[in-house]
């Protein structure tokens, strides 16, 4: 079959089309931006109204053309410039003696001394049993008598019973 000549003829891409560039006449600009803007606030009145809203002609605001805030300074806190690592420690008057032994350091290190100290006089010790109590609970109760006859029995078969 033949090929029609429109069958044949390959399509053209079309030229974008684009608006003439013509420059607006600034009157004509600012008049239609004043009519715009009027517009804006009449649909806006309409709305508010329609709304059962006030409209924003008739509400007293402080903030419009003119109107001043009064800004408490108190409450504003005072530039201090930043104060960089090394002014810190060249500030810093150093520890006293004192002060050393009120620092987390030597606090961590009271601690480990203190089991340091318990695990010296634990040392002999080769068997040996814990017996965990309440301060909830007082000697007249009947727990804290059969943890008494436990610990009793542990110790006659020669363990060490610590409480």
């Amino acid at each position: 079959m033949a090929k029609s000549p429109r069958q044949g003829r390959r399509r053209e891409a079309p030229v974008p089309r684009r608006p003439q560039s013509k420059k607006m006449d600034p009157a004509a600009r600012a008049s239609a931006e004043s009519e715009a803007v009027a517009g804006l606030r009449e649909r806006t009145e309409v709305g508010h109204l329609a709304a059962g809203r006030v409209p924003p002609s008739q509400v007293q605001d402080s903030r419009r053309a003119g109107a001043t805030r009064i800004i408490d300074d108190s409450i504003r806190n005072v530039y201090v410039a930043p104060i960089t690592e090394d002014e810190k420690l060249l500030q810093f008057p150093g520890p006293s003696t004192a002060d050393f032994t009120r620092t987390d350091t030597w606090r961590v290190l009271r601690i480990m001394g203190e089991f340091i100290e318990g695990f010296d006089t634990l040392a002999w010790v080769q068997k040996a049993v814990t017996v965990f109590g309440s301060a909830r609970i007082g000697p007249d109760d009947p727990q804290y008598k059969k943890a008494e006859q436990v610990a009793g029995l542990l110790a006659k078969a020669g363990f060490a019973v610590i409480t």
